[in-house]
């Protein structure tokens, strides 16, 4: 229970087992009784006049039963990253996948090397601004295939980027560092999306959740690439 004023000022106060408690309180502002507790309806009295020592007999009605919460849903993917990837490279059959042995056959330096094993898609350099608006030189990646951009997931979850923006340049592509990548997925069409990513990037292009675009061109035509790192693997 607790004693609050229109202005804001709270006084609180447990009850004991037979539902007393007791305050003082440092000024005569009209006061409201009020009840509150996670999972019940909050409820406030009416004003009690307490400018005199008389005591005020309130009627606090407090509800018995708890409100009904609305339900909480929990969407997780299944199994480990591993699993995703082995399931959608053996299982979907389209796009691109490079495990472990095929980064290592790369001899990456830099994280965006792995597009050297993806036919079909160019890199080149530009200079652009970071998230820290350090203007420096900035991977732009292209696909022969589609409308040429790519939407980018990091261990299954979506790269939001504003407008126009460069992914290349913000946590956490501008870190990331060769070993810390251990399988990549390049869908550089989109026709090549197996349909539980395509949601992702149906729910960016309509507004509901950011924006995964590299920026380039219509949104809808973009591939996706997925990048797993240890700790999502």
């Amino acid at each position: 229970l607790r004693l609050v004023t229109e202005a804001g000022a709270v006084e609180r106060a447990f009850t004991d087992e037979a539902g007393g408690f007791e305050l003082t309180l440092a000024q005569t502002t009209p006061w409201a009784l009020e009840f509150d507790r996670i999972g019940y309806e909050r409820i406030r009295s009416a004003a009690l006049d307490l400018a005199s020592s008389a005591p005020v007999e309130v009627e606090f009605r407090i509800p018995r039963e708890p409100v009904a919460l609305v339900p909480l849903v929990v969407r997780t993917r299944p199994g480990s990253g591993e699993e995703t990837f082995r399931l959608r490279r053996d299982g979907w059959g389209r796009g691109v996948f490079l495990d472990a042995d095929d980064l290592a056959a790369l001899d990456m330096r830099r994280a965006v090397d792995f597009f050297d094993g993806v036919d079909g898609t160019v890199v080149t350099w530009r200079f652009g601004a970071d998230e820290a608006a350090i203007p420096r030189p900035l991977p732009r990646v292209r696909s022969f295939t589609g409308n040429s951009c790519f939407h980018y997931l990091v261990d299954d979850a979506p790269m939001r980027i504003g407008d126009g923006g460069n992914p290349w340049g913000r946590y956490p592509l501008a870190g990331l560092k060769p070993e810390q990548i251990r399988a990549v997925e390049v869908y550089p069409s989109p026709v090549d999306v197996p349909p539980e990513i395509h949601r992702w990037t149906n729910r960016i292009v309509t507004g509901r959740a950011g924006d995964l675009s590299s920026g380039v061109g219509d949104r809808w035509l973009c591939g996706v690439v997925v990048i797993w790192t240890g700790a999502g693997w």
